[in-house]
């Protein structure tokens, strides 16, 4: 039984499976039920989920009453990277007697690298061994990394790219490699060498809190930042990104939940649009040319830095956008549902003087509502295929006076209608005059009716088209 839950737990293990590898090991461990399995291999592996599980005073519990742990190069590297973490004393004390044990184990020269100020010989014997045995202890080389990339923002971690930095293993692939995956590491190997080491164009992962965990990727080519975004391991608390050009920011974009803005500059720090999006709808500011800025940085201070440096400097002076502040400096508004545009608002100073609507779902423009002093006070419609309008609608104050309309579109009122004094005219023949029939009505409920024929009665005049503002 005791081989078979061995067996069982390294296989979970392989697979990744932590928490069921773990509690297969716990019995074995507890049983002392190794056989054919060994207990070396089983003991390694129970240590080796517990440290990837940061279980961390659980292991050294079992470290402390396991005997035969000296016998294992592994059992010790995880021993000391455990304490490293808890209590590093412990842990160089620990690495003293792994080096005094197996003194060939190039390993243990990587894990000297993280206490290099506890043993001021480190730094040399480190660049040696990297320059002049680098294909031998390639893996030692790979091990280190990993453990730096590891490491939380800490002593230890600057201890090892320090020495890493100052060794001739900069120039290895898998340090090329690591530092591209690591921008934090990568900054602090430029500021050491500085114009001897270019930072490489491609991706780069950057832990910007310290923690441990990269949340923020950035991409640069030919030496410049294009593009820099954070929070895309917790889509929940929101994604936010940056693009940049010739040195200055084009557009910025931050998303959460279902909602998301962006902001696109025509140069920086002058703004060219913000777009509010949810999941139907999308909203699109429009701003006038070299007018309005939204500066999140201070771009004369930041053209003093090298732009390898860009990140870092802008990740402790970046000043928060609120792009709700810009929108009474908006000279338009666009609306689209669903992807398809649905009307059109022109502004001045924050109030729609015109707004132009597509009623119809077709995509195309067919009603102008102009407004003064923010009520609505002329309204065209098109109901055709022309483009020109068939309906006018004029107010006073907010309050609808008079609905003219001309069907033929050929510039002559055929109809009107006067809702306040509940009078109709009609002139289907476009003699200007209301030859035909004028209809008065009163009442909720009835419907009554009046012929107007004679030239002296009000009413006979009818209105002269007005031709939209645009045409």
């Amino acid at each position: 039984l005791g081989d078979d839950q061995a067996l069982e737990g390294l296989l979970l293990l392989h697979e990744g499976r932590l928490a069921l590898a773990k509690a297969a090991f716990q019995h074995v461990w507890a049983e002392r039920s190794w056989f054919s399995i060994g207990e070396l291999t089983v003991g390694r592996a129970f240590l080796q989920t517990l440290l990837w599980l940061h279980e961390d005073e659980r292991l050294q519990s079992a470290w402390k009453i396991w005997q035969n742990k000296y016998l294992s190069p592994e059992s010790l590297l995880i021993g000391i990277e455990s304490y490293e973490r808890t209590q590093p004393d412990l842990a160089v004390q620990l690495l003293k007697q792994a080096i005094e044990l197996y003194p060939d184990d190039r390993r243990f020269l990587g894990e000297l690298t993280l206490f290099s100020r506890q043993f001021p010989q480190t730094e040399a014997l480190w660049k040696q061994t990297v320059e002049q045995n680098l294909s031998w202890s390639r893996a030692s080389l790979v091990r280190l990394l990993r453990r730096i990339e590891r490491l939380p923002v800490s002593t230890s971690r600057q201890n090892a790219l320090d020495v890493l930095t100052g060794s001739g293993a900069l120039a290895s692939s898998e340090v090329k490699s690591f530092l591209q995956r690591d921008y934090g590491a990568s900054v602090r190997a430029w500021l050491k060498k500085g114009p001897e080491m270019p930072l490489a164009d491609g991706r780069y992962s950057w832990d910007v809190d310290e923690n441990g965990w990269p949340n923020a990727r950035l991409v640069f080519d030919k030496g410049k930042l294009v593009s820099w975004s954070t929070g895309f391991l917790d889509a929940a608390s929101g994604f936010w990104e940056a693009h940049f050009s010739d040195g200055g920011l084009t557009w910025v974009r931050e998303n959460k939940g279902d909602e998301s803005w962006s902001l696109k500059y025509s140069v920086y720090p002058y703004v060219k649009s913000l777009t509010w999006r949810n999941k139907t709808q999308a909203f699109r500011y429009t701003f006038q040319p070299f007018v309005t800025k939204a500066e999140p940085y201070a771009q004369d201070q930041l053209k003093k830095i090298p732009q390898a440096l860009w990140p870092w400097y802008l990740s402790t002076s970046w000043k928060p956008l609120n792009p709700a502040k810009l929108v009474p400096q908006a000279l338009r508004l666009d609306e689209f549902v669903n992807g398809t545009w649905s009307k059109e608002l022109f502004l001045l100073k924050g109030e729609v003087w015109l707004e132009i609507a597509d009623t119809l779902g077709d995509g195309k423009p067919d009603t102008w509502s102009y407004f003064r002093n923010g009520r609505l006070a002329s309204v065209y419609r098109n109901y055709g295929e022309t483009g020109q309008p068939d309906l006018h609608a004029i107010y006073d104050r907010g309050k609808l006076v008079a609905s003219e309309a001309s069907p033929q579109r050929n510039g002559i009122t055929e109809f009107v209608l006067y809702p306040q004094q509940g009078v109709q005219l009609w002139d289907w023949d476009g003699t200007g005059t209301a030859l035909l029939r004028v209809f008065q009505w009163k009442g909720a409920t009835g419907l009554k009716a009046s012929v107007f024929s004679h030239s002296n009665l009000p009413f006979q005049d009818m209105p002269r088209w007005e031709t939209p503002p645009w045409h």
